[in-house]
């Protein structure tokens, strides 16, 4: 039975190599850029996941550690008392909490990202707005077409107007064109220069590399619980610029 764990990050060496090319993107020619924003995406949907997985298990290892203080005395129960009955012990109740906490730590080591957002929001009161979310998970889309190898592709309606509904396209698109990167109706016509360009984009990578930069610090500046900041060891996202 292991006894001790050694840790190391592999997201830091991603982070590296992101910062070298990201300064200097402008020598990489077209299919060469295109490949930088593939691994540009996974890493970023892979830091913000790791970020997540880390305070929340830190949450849980918090609780886990007051739950048994108390089944094994160490910390004094506060005994229940109904109406004239005896006091009863409260040790059935931390017993449960330490059940939840261990189910929640099993959900998350196989989450992705939005189960790791629904498991942030369940865990800490104070979770992430509904647009953050939709950016994530806008995001989490890009990383799962590239990460799997999956074809990009477009459908359209019989006047030549494309239909994104249900395509892996359709959040990152909604998110691009709220940002004012994608600014065009997308048709039969320009969807090979108006739409499939804009996701390969210095303004595109930079506006996701934004969301989750906003994400980590606002996980960190909530996290002002002194027993779980140790999560901050977690190598921050390079400085990027346009």
């Amino acid at each position: 039975m292991a006894i001790k764990k050694s840790t190391i990050q592999s997201g830091r060496y991603g982070k590296s190599f992101i910062e070298r090319v990201w300064n200097d993107r402008g020598s990489l020619d077209e299919n060469e850029k295109r490949g930088f924003a593939q691994f540009f995406y996974i890493n970023m949907c892979s830091h913000i996941e790791d970020v997540l997985m880390t305070i929340i298990e830190a949450r849980l290892n918090s609780i886990n550690t007051i739950c048994e203080g108390h089944t094994r005395g160490i910390i004094p129960s506060i005994p229940w008392r109904v109406g004239n009955d005896e006091p009863q012990s409260t040790k059935p109740l931390f017993e449960s909490m330490q059940h939840i906490t261990s189910k929640i730590k099993q959900k998350i080591s196989k989450s992705a990202l939005s189960g790791l957002i629904d498991s942030y929001n369940e865990v800490f009161p104070d979770g992430f707005d509904k647009k953050l979310r939709c950016d994530l998970e806008a995001l989490a889309a890009l990383r799962n077409i590239f990460a799997h190898g999956r074809a990009i592709f477009v459908e359209f309606d019989t006047d030549g107007n494309a239909t994104l509904e249900k395509n892996p396209l359709e959040e990152p698109t909604k998110r691009l064109k709220t940002a004012g990167i994608i600014t065009e109706d997308i048709t039969s016509l320009n969807y090979s220069d108006s739409l499939i360009p804009q996701f390969f984009s210095d303004e595109a990578m930079f506006y996701f590399y934004s969301v989750v930069k906003d994400a980590e610090m606002e996980i960190r500046n909530k996290n002002s619980f002194c027993p779980e900041s140790s999560f901050l060891h977690i190598s921050k996202l390079p400085e990027l610029s346009l």
